[in-house]
């Protein structure tokens, strides 16, 4: 949401043609405020904290948002239609409307990532899914991080002359790797 928060967008044109499908931003129309007349009292405020508690959706949403797009992609109508509740959700503070999340955008079957014990579950077949059972298998397997690296390197990602930094990211890495595992 764009209410005073600092960001910064880094567009590379070079970066952006490798982008299949890129979609423009999602215009969004935010609710306006409940506005009350009179002064706000100690008991309004209990009274809009209390709500708030009862009412927040963020989670459930942003949740569903990461399933439906595991699923079926971020540009599934689920997902949009997700999207746009995820921002009222976020504004819900400011505007004091609550955001209620439709029956048909429940889930009821979680991916492996979430670890939902109890739950109906599916095993990921997207990135996260592949994150997920890559570093569960060297926690589970404690394999050497380099040779479970090396197996992973995705070929389109090598870019020229990177032999030039191979040495000072061995050093980092192995820095790294002090201060992780210890």
């Amino acid at each position: 949401d764009l209410d005073g928060d600092d960001y910064w967008i880094f567009w590379d044109r070079e970066l952006l043609k490798h982008v299949p499908n890129h979609v423009e931003p999602m215009v969004f129309e935010g609710d306006k405020a409940v506005e009350k007349d009179g002064e706000i009292t100690k008991d309004d405020h209990v009274d809009f904290v209390i709500d708030q508690l009862k009412t927040a959706s963020l989670g459930q949403i942003a949740n569903a948002h990461v399933v439906w797009a595991d699923k079926h992609g971020a540009e599934h109508e689920k997902c949009i239609e997700l999207a746009k509740l995820h921002s009222r959700a976020v504004d819900q503070p400011k505007t004091g409307k609550a955001v209620e999340m439709p029956q048909d955008l429940r889930i009821t079957e979680w991916p492996d990532f979430f670890e939902k014990k109890g739950k109906t579950t599916y095993v990921s077949e997207g990135v996260l899914g592949f994150i997920y059972r890559t570093v569960k298998a060297v926690i589970e397997t404690k394999l050497p991080m380099a040779r479970m690296a090396h197996e992973l390197v995705d070929p389109a990602l090598v870019v020229a002359g990177h032999e030039h930094y191979v040495g000072s990211a061995r050093l980092a890495r192995e820095e790294w790797n002090e201060k992780v595992w210890q």
